[in-house]
């Protein structure tokens, strides 16, 4: 078994998920108001005339593929460790 990155290893793969799986300016922006300005997805979705529900598929979607694309770049760095 191989031991976990640590945290500033995890956050560079992240980082470079977020790089590589973000390539439109909508999902970046998207992110960045959630969780890094700490905008309410309701707030969101009344700005962009949605409906909540239809912000928090899309984030779970982007989490979704950053979720794989850190997973995919761990397995990496593991085999060439």
């Amino acid at each position: 078994m191989t031991n976990p990155p640590d945290h500033r290893e995890w956050h560079r793969l992240f980082n470079a998920a977020l790089n590589d799986e973000l390539n439109d300016a909508a999902s970046r922006q998207l992110v960045k108001a959630i969780y890094t300005d700490g905008v309410q997805v309701v707030d969101v979705a009344r700005r962009q005339g949605c409906a909540p529900k239809t912000i928090s598929n899309k984030l779970t979607f982007i989490r979704r593929a950053l979720a794989e694309c850190v997973q995919r770049r761990m397995a990496e760095a593991a085999r060439t460790a």
